[in-house]
């Protein structure tokens, strides 16, 4: 061992990572040295160690190697190749002098050393994650092809005028295989657009504009999908005879009156082209890249730029006490991660007076803290009523309640961090500091990575503050100031659904969430009814279509009702509404888009908490709502995005409290480790866009609020997980998850409906439930045609799967609507959805449609199905990945079914003489998955069904 002494020269200092970051051991010596200040030996402190210019470091080396490893000159400052603007800049970013495209990626930066390196990685990792699409695009976009017509819909019997087409357009091999990555991720939506073009039309190097700019040269764009079932659609039959690949597309006519030329099948077609070339249309294809998303999220991340102006409205923050720019400050060095060190650019004070006093005065410095650099912390619980307080807590475990309060009590910078495994309350735990950080803080901006999370956020904050006021409001008739009121808890959807569900309400009450408008050929829209500003507006102008206003409801909504019960204007809305007039009696011209529009922004602006995506957040009708914002709340934060993550919260540094698992999703991103041609990596920032600000915030060791009660599954079907992920979490079955409960009754049906099916199958052990895996011996993995044609589907797994339940529904005349099918791959959730019309599953009709694994996160069921679709031959696919084998595993609540090879991962079962047993035929690298098989084949808990040959 060797003692080494390094003196620091000039104007250098120690630089410290981490620094001022919040800390809680209480009990340990360190607990002590960080947050009092007490002596670590010799009575020196570590802010005394830190103003030392001479340190003495004992290694374990030789002298010889010490001296050369501390002699060394030191390596340059890193720094990345983009420059030092980040801005949008689509048309410099696909120069390869820009620096994006290199062999090998960059490693993940779990801080950052100044801004500029955060804007660099995050920017990148957005820009090169969405760019090679981009590019692909446009360049399809300038290959012409050559495409005739199919007659398909007219608009009417009578009419000659046809409104779809189908298009049959040449396709060369050479371009199949050119952009067969792309394709699948381009013709992943409902629909894209046929262009018309001249033929003499040329392309110059393509422009990559949200606005398409480069797109001007088409005479005119029609809507256009893939057709799924070519052999099914009788009016293509005769046009399959092609002799060279073709593209089949549905296309519908836009307002053009334009004429397109038609033939009776595929070889007349070929002769027309051979005598004239111009017999044929020339066509070409036209993507949405998602350029708009990606501008999105680059503005978001550049709000922390030095010079990037609030992201809030001055008059909405009381700056009385600090300035907003020392806000800003505070927000930029706690995205940094590297803590709260002077040298990082942080301006430090000792005097209260100096550091922040938040929007209602609830920041504070702990006066147990050590002096020196402060970080001010935020008292969630300051401010609200001391009876809704209480019937909040309620929703926790009496052992928990001390530790949460404590949490909301003292949270430093108001950064708040909830994280467990699935079913342990997470999203309950959010709502309750959600609506105590509304109660002392004022009005909160809840989001989500998507929208069945945020729905479902919005949900149990509505739930919880229903409960918790008539708690709080129990005890008799209390006067009117006295009183504790609901909140307004808005769900926000696109404003002209809004509209249109509005009008369908008004015309049929009793629609509920079928009232959100149809749109063929476009995404099915997201809008329901509970929470929608529709269903507020529909409530103060007493629509029977809603519950009526009661006197627990918020003073503000009786006051708009008062309003608009004055105007006389809305007699004839009035009238529909008691049934004096039908809504075809409506004069014309009442009630356009634009008053109704008021109307539902003037709910908008009067709600408590607002929720909506990341992408709904930058919409007008929203945008200044969230600019005066006193909070933010995210869930699923471990599903989102960082950039997402500045999209809400903004760059002015407001109280945040974020409840995810990182164990589950990883934020989407699109490219992995794919390369170009020339072996380059497509996105060399891949592992950044991965982390989510969960993620985060946890590696560089902020407090995090962890539980520990499992409160969905029965006893005994968590155990899988915690076994392979969540071990270092001691936890226990909240009295709710016993199998004797009323709740889990359907799961003890399901296990004695199989057991007297398959009667080799081992029983749980006493007073638990687990999972059952249905081995589908010779089941084959397919690839269909059409959309899907990158996917995957199981005809052998889903026939299994539906005769399985089907029967069961039969012998325990369980509601079907209590069962769940999920599944990892697209093309099975249509397979499984197309099975499901045949008359042998009639009894299944009330099951929920099937979903993919992923677009179910967030949701739950009683009874899941899962259908894994991967064989022994085909190997796991989507299912090697832990996080989705997690989300699979965890959306049950009774019982889990999961339909597959169990072989998947490795062989574990000889198929020759039927019997079961753990083998190691073939080394695995499938891990967890392979984990799952083995244990559930060592538990007895597989049933073996043959397939069909």
């Amino acid at each position: 061992m060797t003692a080494a002494q390094i003196t620091l020269q000039g104007g250098h200092s120690v630089t410290v990572d981490g620094y001022a970051n919040p800390f809680s051991n209480p009990g340990h010596p360190c607990d002590g040295w960080l947050n009092r200040d007490l002596p670590i030996e010799q009575g020196i402190t570590l802010h005394e160690l830190f103003k030392l210019r001479q340190f003495h470091i004992v290694v374990l080396s030789d002298p010889l190697d010490a001296k050369e490893c501390f002699g060394r000159q030191l390596p340059k400052a890193f720094s990345y190749p983009y420059g030092n603007n980040h801005s949008w800049q689509p048309n410099t970013y696909k120069h390869d002098s820009y620096g994006i495209k290199r062999s090998l990626p960059f490693a993940r930066a779990l801080n950052f050393e100044d801004d500029d390196s955060r804007l660099a990685v995050l920017t990148q990792s957005v820009v090169q994650d969405t760019l090679w699409l981009a590019l692909a695009a446009a360049k399809i976009f300038a290959t012409k092809f050559s495409a005739y017509f199919v007659p398909g819909k007219k608009r009417s019997e009578t009419d000659t005028t046809y409104d779809t087409y189908y298009a049959v357009i040449q396709l060369k091999e050479e371009f199949r295989h050119q952009y067969k990555k792309e394709w699948d991720q381009l013709t992943d939506c409902e629909s894209f657009k046929l262009a018309f073009l001249r033929p003499s039309d040329t392309f110059g190097p393509p422009r990559l504009s949200r606005e398409g700019s480069w797109y001007k040269l088409a005479v005119e764009c029609w809507d256009a999908r893939l057709v799924q079932n070519v052999k099914g659609q009788p009016p293509l039959i005769p046009h399959l005879q092609q002799r060279v690949p073709a593209l089949i597309l549905e296309i519908r006519r836009g307002k053009s009156v334009m004429q397109l030329p038609t033939f009776p099948d595929w070889n007349t077609a070929i002769d027309f082209k051979d005598k004239d070339p111009q017999s044929w249309s020339t066509v070409s294809l036209l993507f949405d890249p998602k350029l708009k998303e990606c501008e999105r999220k680059v503005n978001a991340v550049c709000q922390f730029a030095q010079d990037a102006k609030a992201s809030h409205d001055l008059a909405a923050i009381d700056t009385s006490a600090i300035s907003l720019e020392r806000r800003m400050e505070l927000h930029r060095a706690l995205q940094r991660g590297r803590g709260f060190h002077p040298s990082s650019g942080i301006h430090h004070s000792t005097s209260t007076d100096d550091v922040i006093a938040s929007m209602s005065n609830n920041f504070h410095i702990d006066e147990n803290q050590a002096t020196g650099p402060l970080i001010p912390v935020v008292n969630l619980l300051d401010g609200a009523k001391p009876k809704y307080l209480e019937a909040l807590l309620q929703k926790f475990l009496e052992v928990d309640r001390g530790r949460i309060r404590e949490y909301l009590r003292n949270r430093p910078l108001g950064l708040g961090v909830i994280t467990a495994g699935p079913g342990f309350g997470k999203t309950t735990a959010l709502a309750v500091a959600t609506l105590v950080m509304r109660a002392s803080q004022g009005k909160v901006y809840g989001s989500a990575p998507s929208n069945v999370a945020v729905d479902n956020f919005a949900e149990r904050l509505s739930r919880i503050d229903d409960e918790a006021i008539k708690q709080a409001n129990k005890g008799g008739a209390l006067k009117t100031t006295q009183r504790i009121r609901r909140i307004i808890i808005i769900r926000g959807y696109a404003i002209a659904d809004e509209i249109a569900a509005f009008r369908k309400l008004l015309e049929s009450p009793k629609e509920g969430n079928d009232a959100a408008p149809k749109k063929e050929w476009k995404p099915k829209s997201k809008w329901k009814l509970d929470l929608s500003a529709t269903y507020w507006l529909l409530m103060v102008l007493r629509s029977p279509a809603v519950r009526q206003l009661d006197s627990d409801d918020s003073l503000a909504l009786h006051d708009i009702q008062k309003f608009y019960d004055g105007q006389t204007d809305l007699a004839p809305l009035r009238d529909i509404m008691e049934g004096k007039k039908r809504w075809e009696d409506l004069d014309a011209g009442v009630f356009e888009p634009g008053v109704i529009s008021e109307m539902l922004q003037l709910l908008i602006d009067n709600a408590d908490i607002l929720l909506t995506t990341p992408a709904k957040s930058q919409h007008l009708s929203y945008l200044g709502w969230k600019k005066t914002a006193r909070g933010v709340a995210i869930d699923e934060a471990a599903n989102m995005t960082r950039p997402d993550l500045d999209c809400i919260w903004g760059n002015v540094l407001l109280p945040c409290f974020l409840a995810g698992d990182e164990h589950q999703l990883r934020p989407t991103v699109k490219t992995e480790k794919e390369r170009d041609r020339s072996g380059k990596y497509l996105n060399r920032h891949h592992a950044d866009g991965i982390i989510s600000p969960l993620e985060f915030f946890k590696m560089n060791g902020w407090p995090i609020l962890r539980l520990r009660v499992q409160f969905r599954m029965a006893r005994g079907q968590f155990d899988i997980c915690h076994r392979e992920l969540y071990s270092d979490l001691p936890f226990e079955y909240a009295p709710c998850c016993r199998i004797s409960t009323p709740a889990h009754r359907v799961g003890n049906q399901l296990e004695d409906y199989t057991v007297r099916r398959f009667p080799e199958l081992r029983p749980p052990p006493q007073g638990t439930l687990s999972p059952i895996f249905i081995h589908c011996r010779g089941s084959k993995r397919e690839r269909p045609k059409g959309r899907y044609a990158m996917s995957s589907q199981n005809t052998d797994q889903n026939t299994a799967a539906l005769k399985f339940l089907g029967g069961f529904v039969k012998a325990s005349q369980t509601n079907p609507a209590r069962i769940c099918l999920i599944t990892p791959y697209k093309a099975n959730v249509h397979a499984i959805e197309k099975m499901r019309k045949r008359s042998d599953y009639d009894i299944l009709a009330g099951m929920p449609p099937a979903a993919t694994v992923d677009s179910f996160q967030g949701r739950e069921g009683d009874i899941v199905v899962a259908i894994m679709v991967s064989t022994e031959k085909s190997g796991p696919g989507f299912m090697r990945c832990e996080n989705r084998l997690n989300v699979l595993l965890s959306r049950h609540r009774s019982a889990l079914v999961i339909v597959g090879d169990i072989n998947v991962a490795g062989a574990l079962f000889d198929d020759s003489n039927g019997t079961i047993e753990v083998e190691q035929s073939r080394p695995s690298n499938s891990g967890m998955l392979s984990n799952v098989c083995s244990g559930l084949v060592k538990d007895g808990r597989v049933v073996v069904v043959e397939c069909s040959k």
